[in-house]
């Protein structure tokens, strides 16, 4: 939307019952959403780029116990 709003593409504007007029808005962006001006531009990461992929990445309290192929534990 932001893209074609700067490229002169005109919005299609809603009058409502009361006879106001309603047009899109440009809402207020992160830091990490709004666009490079330059590709040498140095952006901050978005807050899932922080955020832990896998289950194995994220921290645990207690190991879990070795198991072996039968499924039974296997003794230290």
């Amino acid at each position: 939307m932001w893209a074609l709003a700067k490229s002169g593409v005109k919005f299609r504007t809603l009058v409502n019952d009361d006879g106001s007029i309603e047009h899109w808005q440009q809402p207020a962006l992160e830091a990490w959403e709004i666009p490079k001006t330059d590709p040498r531009e140095r952006r901050p990461r978005p807050p899932v780029y922080w955020a832990p992929k896998l289950a194995a990445e994220m921290e645990t309290s207690e190991v879990a116990p070795a198991r072996g192929d039968d499924g039974a534990d296997i003794p230290a």
